[in-house]
């Protein structure tokens, strides 16, 4: 999943995801940053892996809970509830 914070992109890696999900995660960031429109100051991509959240990447999720992916499976799910949270 690619969360776009302007200048950092966000690609977060589920612990459920493919091998192919896994291995493009910098060239679809990188593919993104080039057909967007946005104007952005020195843009970085960051790998997130499930488990492995940074502070930074956790700020950007208002009710973001450490011990969310503890007991499900379905991860992206579960990211995508908190994604919405707030709409």
């Amino acid at each position: 999943m690619i969360v776009d914070a302007l200048n950092t992109i966000y690609v977060w890696i589920g612990a459920n995801a493919n091998p192919d999900e896994k291995k493009y995660a910098q060239q679809t960031a990188q593919k993104y940053l080039e057909t967007d429109s946005h104007p952005r100051h020195q843009p970085q991509i960051e790998i997130i892996y499930q488990g492995q959240e940074t502070p930074s990447f956790k700020k950007l999720f208002k009710n973001w809970d450490d011990e969310m992916f503890k007991s499900e499976s379905r991860s992206f799910e579960n990211m995508r509830k908190l994604m919405f949270s707030n709409l």
